[in-house]
């Protein structure tokens, strides 16, 4: 009885400012994980299989990510800047399951799947695809107040082929009160 795995995560992130108002981040990513469980009783071995078993089961599960976020940033003066984000997400998740029974070795050598007298076997597969984008507001007084706004989109295989996409609007607004002068 055992269980191997095997696993692999790549990924990458490249910065890019090409002003020094504009920042840009763009990443990518791999994570691909692959596994195999076999379970053998051999004949005599177990009261519930005596003529033997051999269960096999392999799943492989392969993630791949794309994200980009861009900020442009500007000042209206000394206390008012300004910061525009836009970004965007990809996720792409495909998992498959193999699953195969044997019953029926016939001898204590033969542990092979195929040499089984009854074998049945179930294949299980799903995807799921998701893409996401937003652009977001945000301007600072005096780096005390802060005022957000922002809308992000996400559509996703799982919601179905008859929906279309899905917003979240963000608004928000905050003050740093350790900031104040009189506080430092």
């Amino acid at each position: 009885n055992q269980t191997r795995s095997q696993r692999v995560t790549l990924g990458t992130t490249l910065n890019y400012s090409p002003v020094s108002w504009f920042r840009n981040r763009f990443t990518v990513g791999l994570d691909n994980t692959s596994s195999t469980a076999e379970v053998l009783s051999l004949p005599g071995e177990s009261s519930d299989e005596p003529t033997g078993a051999f269960n096999q089961q392999v799943p492989r599960t392969t993630v791949y990510t794309i994200d980009y976020a861009g900020n442009a940033e500007h000042s209206f003066s000394s206390a008012l800047v300004s910061t525009t984000s836009v970004g965007a997400q990809v996720v792409s998740n495909k998992s498959e399951s193999l699953f195969g029974q044997g019953i029926g070795l016939g001898a204590p050598t033969v542990t092979v799947l195929g040499s089984a007298t009854t074998r049945t076997s179930t294949n299980t597969y799903s995807e799921q695809n998701s893409v996401g984008y937003y652009g977001q507001e945000q301007l600072a007084w005096n780096n005390r107040l802060f005022l957000i706004g922002a809308v992000r989109f996400d559509n996703n295989s799982a919601f179905g082929a008859n929906f279309y996409r899905i917003a979240y609007p963000k608004l928000s607004a905050s003050y740093v009160v350790s900031e104040e002068p009189s506080l430092q």
